[in-house]
């Protein structure tokens, strides 16, 4: 027979806080990743436009390279 363990709702909080810091350390990894995956994949279409309008270009549309 297992003994019967009293589970106040303090208890249960402190039974899960461990689980709960480490899936949310986890879910902050990985929005702040996402978010910096985001701001890269940014500044280089950024970098792109940029790289692309400062090109001269024909008036039939090709580059003068």
């Amino acid at each position: 027979m297992t003994p019967k363990v009293e589970w106040s709702p303090r208890r249960l909080l402190n039974a899960s806080v461990p689980q709960a810091r480490d899936g949310f350390a986890s879910w902050i990894l990985a929005l702040s990743s996402a978010k910096l995956a985001s701001a890269r994949s940014h500044a280089l279409e950024l970098a792109e436009g940029a790289e692309y309008r400062s090109r001269p270009f024909s008036m039939t549309g090709e580059t003068a390279d």
